[in-house]
């Protein structure tokens, strides 16, 4: 019903707030049993509702209304952008690799 609720919300454009709890224990019992790649978000990002009070994932914060979050969980919307305060959740760049000189392929 949660789900259906903001799908019909979104749809519409408008705000909808349900109970914190509810939307809390939907987000975690889908977490369970999300698909692979929205497993591994998880694994790498912590989901926070700034509206409800509740977070579900490991890792950098991606902060969102509850209502995108679960519409995320259940594949309705993309995923959320992260959020960029604090020091974990500043994406880094990767470090550079060292790598051997090409020889030329006459030399071979």
């Amino acid at each position: 019903m949660v789900v259906h609720a903001f799908d019909i919300a979104h749809a519409l454009k408008a705000d909808l707030e349900l109970d914190h709890r509810a939307t809390g224990a939907v987000a975690v019992a889908r977490a369970a049993i999300a698909p692979a790649q929205i497993r591994g978000v998880l694994r790498a990002r912590t989901l926070r509702a700034s509206d409800a009070g509740w977070s579900v994932g490991h890792g950098p914060v991606i902060e969102a209304t509850a209502s995108t979050l679960v519409m995320y969980l259940f594949g309705r919307t993309p995923r959320p952008r992260a959020t960029r305060s604090g020091p974990r959740a500043t994406p880094r760049s990767p470090a550079p690799r060292a790598c051997a000189p090409r020889r030329p392929s006459s030399a071979r």
